[in-house]
């Protein structure tokens, strides 16, 4: 009777909460950076997907990796958030990106930050994470900001990825700022 209770009850929660692990996404892109040069990204976006009773389905963004086709650079890896900008920085000849937490509970693990992004650099052969390059407010996103669940496409270019983000938000909402918090958090 106990394990009839408790499996009736597991059940319950999976109804009413809806988690459920999926496959990933994967997909390659086309990142255009600020000195002209386009590089090829490869992506791979884990997810979980909430579905409260009553509610349509969220897929919420797990974790996250990230790897640079053309160059010897390591995979990047992250939970919880989402990749905004992939840039070379000639004066310190190294790599950054620069993520935004995906969920309140990642963005109250890194100190809720102002502006709400996190800055990784690829420094002595691993990324690490720094501060926040003032000199990126005002810039866009180069890196597909919302994948979504399911078929990606396989390769993603300049001109799909600039159709793709348009059907789902405008430019100006997501140019990067240095005076805000992240949303409801």
């Amino acid at each position: 009777m106990r394990s009839q209770v408790a499996f009736a009850a597991l059940l319950l929660c999976a109804a009413v909460v809806g988690c459920s692990p999926t496959p990933p996404t994967q997909w390659e892109e086309e990142v255009r950076l600020s000195d002209g040069r386009v590089l090829r990204v490869r992506r791979i976006q884990e997810w979980e997907v909430r579905r409260p009773l009553g509610d349509p389905k969220h897929f919420l963004p797990l974790a996250t990796r990230l790897s640079i086709q053309e160059v010897p650079v390591k995979e990047w890896s992250g939970y919880a958030e989402s990749p905004l900008i992939l840039e070379w920085d000639e004066q310190a000849q190294e790599f950054l990106l620069l993520v935004v937490p995906a969920t309140c509970e990642r963005y109250a693990q890194v100190g809720k930050p102002r502006p709400p992004y996190i800055e990784y650099r690829y420094r002595d052969s691993a990324w690490k994470r720094s501060s926040f390059s003032r000199s990126l407010v005002g810039r866009k996103p180069n890196l597909l900001v919302y994948p979504t669940w399911g078929p990606e496409l396989s390769f993603v270019t300049l001109s799909d990825k600039e159709a793709r983000n348009a059907q789902i938000y405008t430019f100006a909402e997501f140019e990067i700022r240095g005076d805000r918090g992240l949303g409801p958090c």
